[in-house]
């Protein structure tokens, strides 16, 4: 009997201890998230990762020399200046969201971001917040430059909006630890939600068998396609999937 208590007191201790180290997202509604909170889902969270992205460009540098003339001298004149252009060597540093759009958390926290707390926003939300994506699973690629720099930002913006579902399936994939992967399905520009591009996969085989069946440890988002006029870019971002748990389902 003592020995049964015990097993009971400390079984009900590590059930304390996993609610008061579960996160916010297991806790609470996503219409009471504040927007640190739904940031935080989307920026560091098992469904987002974050791929360092960086790249050498040369600006234009542009020197002022001050010039002052013999009659200037003589008659105590002030310096007058002129300028000289040149070219200078930086590097453009950002960083690649790649968030899983189809999964409820991440659409539940754009959600909360637009509406603010506001019950009526919220509602309008609820299809998208909550709705499903049916067999297709869609990530979202944001470019977030953390050193402005036009060059390299707008070339890379400029291929976003320029590319085709065709020439983006030849080297953009789902991958699975277990070699299992699925070839990209559509492609839709960047759009002024500010939520990024989005590529959208199959989530079955084309056997109709799924992609994850429960025994894979990652899910991999691999590109070769995206690149710069001067610098191709093979990206890869890996997501852990026993992280994937949503109020006790896996989101994905």
């Amino acid at each position: 009997m003592r020995s049964r208590t015990v097993l009971m007191l400390g079984l009900l201790v590590l059930a304390m201890g996993l609610l008061a180290a579960a996160d916010f997202w297991e806790k609470k509604p996503y219409a009471k998230w504040s927007d640190g909170e739904a940031r935080q889902l989307i920026t560091k969270s098992p469904w987002c990762g974050v791929y360092e992205w960086s790249q050498p460009y040369y600006s234009e540098r542009v020197e002022k020399m001050a010039r002052v003339s013999e009659r200037d001298l003589k008659t105590g004149g002030t310096a007058s200046s002129h300028t000289k252009k040149d070219e200078e060597l930086k590097e453009q540093i950002g960083f690649i969201r790649v968030m899983l759009y189809s999964a409820r958390p991440v659409r539940q926290a754009y959600a909360a971001l637009a509406a603010k707390g506001d019950a009526a926003k919220l509602e309008k939300l609820k299809d998208f917040a909550e709705g499903d994506f049916g067999d297709e699973i869609t990530v979202a690629w944001v470019f977030e430059p953390k050193v402005k720099g036009k060059p390299p930002a707008s070339d890379l913006d400029a291929e976003l909006l320029a590319l085709t579902p065709a020439e983006l399936a030849k080297d953009t994939f789902l991958v699975t630890d277990t070699g299992r992967k699925v070839a990209l399905k559509d492609y839709i520009p960047p759009t002024a939600t500010g939520s990024g591009a989005k590529f959208i996969f199959p989530r079955n085989l084309p056997d109709g068998t799924p992609l994850l069946t429960g025994s894979e440890k990652t899910l991999a988002f691999q590109t070769k396609r995206l690149q710069t006029k001067q610098y191709p870019m093979v990206l890869e971002v890996v997501f852990k999937v026993a992280d994937f748990g949503f109020n006790g389902t896996p989101e994905y």
